[in-house]
C-alpha cells in the first residue's frame, strides 16, 4: 500500500511539474462518501448472499458442514470478486490482479 501511494503521489508531482492539467472529478468529501457506500454494498451484498444461501440449503436439506465448506466461502470471496471485475471493466487491471492475488495469499495462509 505504501509503494503504490508513493507512486500515485511521484506521478501526480510530475504531471505537475510538466504543466499537465489534473482532472478532479470529485471532492475529498464526496470521494469519501462514494467510497463508504461502495464499501457498505460490498459488505451488505456479501452477507445477504450467505444468509439467503444458507437459508435456500437448509430448505433443500443440506448439513451444516456442506454449507460452511461452499456456500459460505462463496459469500465471502464474492465481494473480491465483484470488485476485481469492475476494476477491470474500468481498465484498472493492476488493482484487479492485485485483489484476486491478495485474496488469495490471504485466504490460504491466515484462514
Amino acid at each position: 500500500m505504501y509503494l503504490t501511494i508513493q507512486e500515485g503521489v511521484k506521478g501526480r508531482q510530475e504531471s505537475l511539474d510538466a504543466g499537465e492539467e489534473i482532472e478532479v472529478k470529485y471532492t475529498m468529501g464526496m470521494s469519501i462518501f462514494v467510497s463508504i457506500v461502495g464499501l457498505a454494498g460490498i459488505v451488505l451484498g456479501g452477507d445477504l448472499t450467505v444468509n439467503a444461501a444458507k437459508e435456500i440449503a437448509r430448505a433443500f436439506g443440506l448439513s451444516e458442514a456442506l454449507i460452511g465448506l461452499t456456500i459460505v466461502a462463496l459469500g465471502t470471496s464474492l465481494p473480491e470478486l465483484v470488485t476485481s471485475i469492475v476494476a477491470a471493466q474500468k481498465g484498472e487491471s493492476d488493482i484487479a490482479l492485485g485483489n484476486v492475488v491478495g485474496s488469495n495469499i490471504f485466504n490460504i495462509f491466515l484462514i
